[in-house]
């Protein structure tokens, strides 16, 4: 996306609505009139509004073979509401990716931690660079067998305009911002911890299910499991969480794990900025 997806099921919910009202009163209908096909198509076509789109068509079928209009109305209404509803997911309206709050974000980190991400990511600075630098800074703090981590093939979303760091690492440090204590900056095992549990990072897949889920993570940084969800939710209200908020939908409406690479096509139709480092 370069961002967000208009939130918009509140927009069908009248349409919806009125389709089961419809259906429920054409039921009705046939049942005082006695008539007992319209009842049966009637009968489909509500079923179908409560669950299924296919018994919808199905008694939608039905009621223009035998003319029962209400039924024929109800069930056009709502195979229409599904029908738009299916193609506004599809093809959301996008939200423009607030680069700016992402530079921001990576400039509230401490300078000489940024410099030294930067030579050691050799100049590009992705989530794993974040988890390797806080494992040789201290890597008591983590966990036995966290590493060393390899390097993961893919973009990360690619760079944020003015800086070396990928939209997830940067993410990572707007994430940070939103810690219960602001009065210090983000240290570099805050930043490598959003950046493992952020969706689709390369130090989540790095890492592993096993490793980059659990508490263990959350101890380290000093967090509870409720703070962080606080921090991810407040992350995704700023501007730059458009595209947090874009892969977490996409990853509702495809089915697509959260914990492996995002292919670069599907970064930039969610609005990536897709830059590489120049070497």
């Amino acid at each position: 996306m370069t961002g967000q997806f208009v939130s918009g099921k509140r927009l069908w919910a009248w349409p919806a609505l009125s389709a089961t009202v419809i259906a429920v009163g054409a039921t009705v209908h046939a049942a005082v009139v006695g008539n007992w096909s319209w009842l049966v198509v009637s009968v489909v076509v509500l079923a179908g509004t409560q669950s299924s789109t296919m018994l919808t068509g199905a008694g939608a079928i039905g009621a223009l073979v035998i003319g029962a209009w209400p039924a024929v109305v109800a069930a056009g209404l709502e195979l229409a509401v599904r029908l738009a509803f299916h193609i506004r997911l599809r093809f959301p309206r996008i939200a423009p990716l607030t680069e700016r709050a992402l530079a921001a974000a990576v400039a509230d980190v401490p300078p000489a931690l940024t410099r030294y991400l930067t030579v050691l990511g050799d100049g590009r600075v992705d989530t794993v660079t974040l988890v390797t630098a806080a494992l040789r800074i201290e890597p008591s703090r983590w966990p036995a067998d966290s590493g060393p981590l390899f390097p993961v093939d893919g973009s990360e979303g690619g760079l944020i305009e003015g800086t070396v760091w990928t939209v997830i690492a940067a993410e990572a440090a707007l994430v940070a911002a939103q810690r219960p204590d602001q009065a210090t900056p983000p240290d570099v095992h805050l930043l490598a911890v959003v950046g493992a549990l952020l969706p689709h990072s390369h130090a989540r897949i790095a890492l592993g299910k096993e490793r980059a889920g659990g508490n263990a993570l959350l101890t380290l940084a000093g967090l509870t499991a409720e703070q962080v969800t606080r921090m991810l939710l407040e992350a995704g209200k700023q501007p730059g969480g458009e595209l947090l908020i874009a892969r977490t939908e996409l990853a509702v409406r495809t089915g697509s794990r959260n914990s492996e690479p995002l292919p670069d096509q599907e970064w930039r139709r969610i609005g990536a900025p897709m830059r590489e480092a120049r070497r």
